[in-house]
């Protein structure tokens, strides 16, 4: 049989394709091992979002009487709710609020002490993605929820019953498609009697919509159903406190003045504040003095009513900001902020007006304040 017929090819030809197959396979396999270029990854995006508030906080303080003055701050009651691209998605309710060191103090006692803390503070109920997803308390008339998943949080508590004095906080955050963020934060405080006042249906709500690459869109209100002095129906204008229906300032009225004097009561306004990402909405404050039980000592017991907050961030300044702490967020501002509102009490400027946003509604028993 010839050679370069059918069967083996010659030699020199069967070394010569052997060689290029194994170039080929060389090739390919180097082709293999070059490391492609990767397509470009987006940055994580980030984002976060706070929402809280308390239907009424009350605190007492004795001056220069133990090493804490304040021997009461307690939220009644108190809902928070925050994501975070960090952090993750969390938030709580309670009623009433005595503050984040009562809540983590047994845990603190075991780890320090490596002995279990007799019992831990019954009225909070805490979520967090995925560990706890949901939370709730029932009883005696305190109702607490808490839920969070991947991309929201939402918190409710409940004290009282409606016709007998109740309070309630909600407060939720979510973040939707197109990484739009939404905070918002509402607080209710009905039927109070401090002294000569009286206030029904007390409402505030706080709304912070974040979009990616936008600023905070902020709406923040205050309502009062319901809001007299020595039976006297008041409404708060730019000019301040004022007799419904009038332009008197509500300090120079016949009767209110003496009232709250007599009781050692004051009342101020909170006006609405913009943070760099979010609302604190507008207040009220009542203040009062008495006597610490059992000790003889007057201290001052201060009501605060409204200031839900909210704040939301998207982008890279997300990273850099921090969502207020839960004990630090519920003590501004401070009461000793001079310009942060206008009061009505017999020392009073009577005709300084009110430094609130922007006012609405109003009439002779209500009033409502729109920051």
């Amino acid at each position: 049989m010839a050679l370069g017929q059918r069967g083996l090819a010659p030699p020199r030809l069967r070394h010569h394709k052997t060689l290029a197959l194994g170039v080929a396979t060389l090739v390919a396999g180097t082709a293999l091992m070059i490391p492609g270029t990767a397509p470009a990854q987006e940055a994580p995006a980030l984002y976060a979002g706070f929402a809280s508030g308390d239907g009424m906080r009350i605190n007492f303080r004795v001056p220069d009487f133990l090493v804490v003055e304040d021997l009461i701050d307690a939220g009644a009651p108190a809902a928070e709710a925050r994501i975070d691209s960090v952090e993750g998605s969390k938030g709580f309710a309670s009623a009433p609020y005595p503050g984040q060191a009562a809540i983590a103090g047994p845990g603190l006692f075991a780890f320090a002490t490596g002995q279990q803390f007799p019992a831990s503070y019954p009225w909070y109920a805490a979520s967090a993605d995925p560990a706890t997803p949901e939370s709730t308390v029932d009883q005696n008339g305190i109702h607490l929820e808490s839920r969070s998943a991947a991309q929201s949080s939402r918190s409710s508590a409940r004290l009282g019953a409606e016709g007998s004095g109740r309070a309630a906080s909600d407060a939720s955050v979510l973040r939707a498609e197109g990484g739009v963020v939404t905070a918002t934060a509402s607080t209710l405080a009905d039927m109070l009697h401090i002294g000569p006042i009286v206030l029904a249906g007390v409402t505030s709500n706080a709304s912070v919509v974040r979009r990616p690459g936008g600023e905070p869109e902020r709406t923040s209100s205050l309502h009062a159903a319901t809001f007299t002095i020595a039976g006297q129906g008041v409404v708060i204008t730019p000019g301040g406190i004022v007799l419904g229906g009038t332009d008197i300032p509500a300090g120079e009225a016949p009767g209110i003045a003496e009232a709250l004097a007599g009781a050692n009561v004051t009342v101020e306004t909170i006006k609405a504040q913009e943070t760099p990402d979010g609302i604190v909405a507008p207040g009220l404050r009542i203040s009062t003095t008495q006597d610490l039980p059992g000790a003889g000592v007057p201290g001052t017991v201060t009501y605060t009513l409204g200031q839900a907050r909210a704040s939301a961030t998207v982008g890279a300044s997300s990273a850099a900001v921090v969502s207020p702490d839960p004990t630090e967020s519920r003590t501004e501002p401070s009461a000793s902020t001079p310009d942060s509102a206008a009061s009505t009490a017999p020392s009073a400027a009577a005709g300084s007006p009110a430094p609130v946003d922007e006012l609405s509604r109003t009439r002779a028993n209500a009033f409502s304040v729109v920051g």
